[in-house]
């Protein structure tokens, strides 16, 4: 793996926000050479399976939240306004929910308005090492792993690392 745990275990405790320094090195871990981001699939809240291997071709944004994170629940709004955005351009927006009650999360993510397909999967939280969120993770279309950024975002800034995919 390129790193991935390392940069994701600097916030390691659970939702927040990372400090300045800590969301330079997440960054800089995965913008040095593009690797191909660890393959996942999973099955959405409503039994679509979807894995990465299928979105060969596409620019993903793919984001890890909790129903407990106040920083999840404001990106993840952001996140759809995006994904309303350049859907056209075939943007893929995914969201997976860490280890949690799967009515909860479901729940949670039709409260918000959610429509980019969104489910639960341990096995994606454990590939990509995440141990705090929101985690978010750019790939690109050839499925190299561009960017990832930890805390919640602007949708300013959620266009800025889109950009980067497109």
């Amino acid at each position: 793996m390129i790193g991935l745990a390392f940069a994701v275990a600097a916030v390691a405790g659970g939702c927040g926000s990372p400090r300045r320094g800590e969301q330079r090195a997440a960054e800089s871990v995965v913008q040095g050479s593009p690797e191909p981001a660890p393959p996942f699939s999973f099955t959405t809240f409503d039994g679509q399976r979807i894995s990465l291997d299928q979105l060969k071709g596409r620019p993903v944004v793919l984001n890890f939240w909790s129903t407990t994170c106040p920083h999840c629940a404001d990106l993840m709004p952001r996140l759809e306004q995006v994904y309303e955005r350049h859907r056209a351009q075939g943007l893929e927006v995914l969201g997976i929910a860490t280890p949690d009650s799967l009515e909860a999360a479901k729940k949670k993510s039709e409260s918000l308005g959610v429509t980019y397909p969104s489910g639960m999967d341990a096995a994606a939280v454990q590939a990509y090492g995440i141990r705090a969120v929101p985690a978010t993770f750019f790939i690109s279309k050839e499925g190299n792993l561009i960017s990832a950024r930890l805390g919640a975002m602007s949708v300013d800034e959620l266009e800025e690392y889109v950009q980067k995919i497109l």
